[in-house]
């Protein structure tokens, strides 16, 4: 948002241009975002995929699904706004949806976390949520959705279910091993995984021209698609 034409923003569009191909030829509109672990950076990298995405043209709705961190709601500071977990309940997808504060310029909406829940609520389990997933498709394009980290809790399983494919963002220094093990635990959802996001890439100087990692190339300890920054899943 603040530096549109930084290197760090084309790499978001990298991502976002690379999504294009699912959404158009494959007919995908929800795409869930998670990571192995905490702190792999997965809801920065769909706050960002969805600006680029609105840059691009397309009507994008954000979806805070990470109801224990709820990072997409503190960054927009929404804290006390209802939001996912309160759809169904009399709230509507309307009175949920947020602007993004203070622009004007960008045609994305936020969904944020909503009311707290007790823990083991089974929300993403739930008719409702079903429910709720049908009626965000209806609202844009593209829906974003920021779910918890897929090896951490088994709400993002559950979210995975109701979307149409699944991004997985690794950082830096992640083993093969544990790549593997979320990569085995999407499968068993059978929600395609359209590809990966290399994070926090080591720079490499001017190898790619721009002196920031993008993710070209093969880094040693990581399997060849986990260095692209999207790696169809077919390739």
């Amino acid at each position: 948002l603040d530096q549109p034409s930084s290197v760090g923003a084309e790499a978001y569009h990298f991502v976002a241009s690379s999504l294009e191909h699912s959404i158009d030829a494959d007919a995908v509109k929800v795409i869930l975002i998670t990571s192995p672990t905490p702190g792999d950076g997965k809801t920065i990298t769909a706050f960002n995929v969805a600006i680029a995405m609105s840059r691009g043209g397309r009507k994008v709705l954000l979806v805070d699904a990470d109801e224990r961190a709820r990072g997409l709601t503190k960054w927009n500071k929404l804290d006390d706004a209802k939001g996912l977990s309160d759809l169904g309940n009399g709230i509507t997808v309307h009175d949920a949806r947020n602007s993004l504060p203070q622009r004007t310029d960008l045609s994305v909406g936020i969904i944020p976390a909503g009311s707290r829940l007790d823990a083991g609520a089974g929300l993403f389990r739930s008719p409702e949520f079903r429910y709720t997933m049908t009626a965000l498709r209806d609202e844009a394009d593209v829906v974003i959705v920021d779910s918890p980290p897929v090896l951490a809790v088994a709400d993002a399983l559950a979210i995975a279910g109701r979307c149409d494919g699944v991004v997985l963002v690794i950082t830096q220094g992640t083993s093969y091993q544990v790549i593997e093990d979320a990569r085995d635990r999407l499968a068993m959802v059978g929600t395609p995984l359209l590809g990966y996001v290399f994070n926090r890439a080591r720079s490499r100087g001017k190898r790619n021209g721009y002196g920031y990692g993008y993710g070209y190339g093969y880094e040693p300890g990581l399997p060849p698609a986990a260095t692209t920054a999207i790696d169809q899943s077919k390739h």
